[in-house]
């Protein structure tokens, strides 16, 4: 039994190819392929591989319908959503159930987003302040995006950006992703080096970014 991840398929055919299709993964070569070779192409396209099965995995989710008694996400636990008949302004948080007008029920999606990114900006800036100091970094800013897939990104002017999804993850994850984007201001890279400073102040790196990998597209509404 070959040692891989992936259905391998030789043919007659010039190249190596990754196909995605319903959510599996096939990899196709040249019948005189050497494994080895196969298997360093298949870990150079493995970011385009995770990116592509989120996106799919992202599809099946059935959107929320923000109805009375649904579960919505907050930094991993599920909290249920009550439609209130009083009028108020803005979605909120009350003795672990969110409460939402049902005069602003049409633009609950909005309402949620605005929420999540006001909740992921605290909590991401009071992490970064605390792993800051221990990793001896310093950033400029925080913003909250609204990237789909990339969690985090850090500029070579220290502008650190955050996806508000986050804000749905459990705390560990929201603490990798900052250990993460905290570690570029020091190495710009992914480099031996960098991992080695990741894994200083995050050693369960390995399982974050796994989790990520395989339930990041749970982190939606």
């Amino acid at each position: 039994m070959l040692d891989f991840p992936y259905p391998l398929v030789y043919s007659k055919r010039r190249s190596v190819s990754i196909i995605i299709k319903h959510g599996k993964v096939e990899v196709r070569a040249p019948q005189r392929a050497n494994l080895a070779q196969i298997k360093k192409f298949v870990s150079s396209k493995q970011g385009w591989i995770d990116k592509a099965l989120a996106r799919h995995r992202q599809r099946q989710i059935p959107e929320k319908k923000f109805t009375e008694g649904e579960q919505l996400l907050f930094l991993g636990k599920n909290y249920p959503l009550r439609i209130s008949e009083n009028y108020f302004s803005r979605l909120r948080m009350e003795q672990g159930i969110f409460l939402l007008s049902k005069f602003r029920q049409r633009s609950a999606k909005s309402q949620f987003e605005d929420w999540y990114r006001r909740r992921a900006k605290e909590f991401l800036t009071e992490r970064c302040q605390y792993y800051g100091r221990l990793m001896n970094v310093k950033y400029q800013k925080i913003t909250i995006t609204g990237a789909a897939t990339r969690w985090g990104s850090c500029s070579r002017k220290g502008t650190i950006n955050f996806s508000w999804k986050l804000a749905l993850a459990p705390p560990e994850i929201v603490d990798y992703v900052a250990v993460h984007e905290l570690a570029h201001l020091r190495h710009h890279n992914h480099s031996k080096e960098f991992w080695r400073f990741v894994a200083m102040y995050f050693p369960n790196f390995r399982m974050a970014k796994k989790w990520l990998n395989q339930s990041g597209h749970l982190l939606a509404i």
